[in-house]
């Protein structure tokens, strides 16, 4: 956990580092949780195999996630939070291999800590609308 915490705070640094010009250029305007960035770290743990982890920025879209422009607009009309993302009518097997889905950083001003149990990753990325497929 300190782990992921310590790479949460070096994702935050580095993109306030990449922000502050812009910050620095408009300092007469109160910054709003709109115009502050996102920072997620997105972390699948199967019951067995290996861990996946991509990292998520918004405002700009970037970071390892395989689509983060579609990511980051799915989570922004969700207003931030991955219960209300819209899941997808595809079919999964019933294949049961239990994954734990984790997603923690800062989500425009606030924190996200985010954890659940899904019964296989085609449900993870369905049951998110895709923002989970990774």
């Amino acid at each position: 956990m300190n782990a992921l915490i310590t790479r949460c705070c070096v994702l935050l640094a580095t993109t306030s580092a990449l922000l502050a010009p812009t910050i620095e250029a408009h300092a007469a305007q109160a910054p709003t949780a709109s115009t502050v960035p996102a920072a997620l770290i997105l972390t699948i743990t199967p019951q067995s195999g290996p861990e996946s982890e991509v990292t998520l920025t918004c405002g700009p879209a970037g970071g390892t996630h395989p689509s983060p422009e579609d990511a980051c607009a799915k989570l922004a009309a969700a207003g931030g939070d991955l219960l209300r993302l819209t899941p997808t009518d595809e079919p999964c097997t019933l294949e049961y291999a239990p994954v734990r889905v984790h997603v923690a950083g800062a989500w425009h001003g606030g924190l996200m800590d985010y954890v659940a149990t899904f019964p296989n990753r085609c449900a993870a990325a369905t049951r998110s609308d895709h923002v989970l497929d990774f």
